[in-house]
């Protein structure tokens, strides 16, 4: 199935047969989802929790600070952390079709070269 025909869709109740199920919707689920549908003899289920990035500050730099912690997020925390004077620290995991990718302000950051220069040789 072409991305362009990929929908959000909800089945419940249904029977439905799948040759692959990917369970998350960030960058590697729906790469993998994408490339595998490529063969239309093979279905495809793509489950994410999360729903798409209808929100505009999904789509601004600015926006992904809003959009750590409330519908886009699992709202995940740690538990007080003895040695940070019992700080209970914030650990943002994306609920929404992307992933980390869609709140991540738009940031590339390239490796070191140095870390990948020992994988090549």
């Amino acid at each position: 199935m072409p991305m362009a025909a990929c929908r959000l869709q909800n089945y419940k109740g249904s029977a439905m047969h799948y040759d692959y199920i990917i369970v998350g919707g960030g960058p590697a689920g729906c790469v993998l989802a994408n490339r595998l549908s490529e063969d239309a003899s093979i279905k495809v289920l793509l489950l994410e929790a999360g729903g798409s990035d209808w929100n505009p500050l999904f789509h601004m730099p600015a926006g992904f600070a809003k959009m750590t912690k409330g519908v886009a997020s699992w709202g995940w925390q740690t538990v007080p952390q003895k040695h940070m004077k019992n700080r209970v620290l914030r650990y943002t995991q994306a609920k929404v079709i992307g992933g980390g990718s869609s709140i991540n302000a738009q940031i590339y950051t390239r490796g070191n070269a140095a870390d990948y220069d020992p994988v090549g040789r």
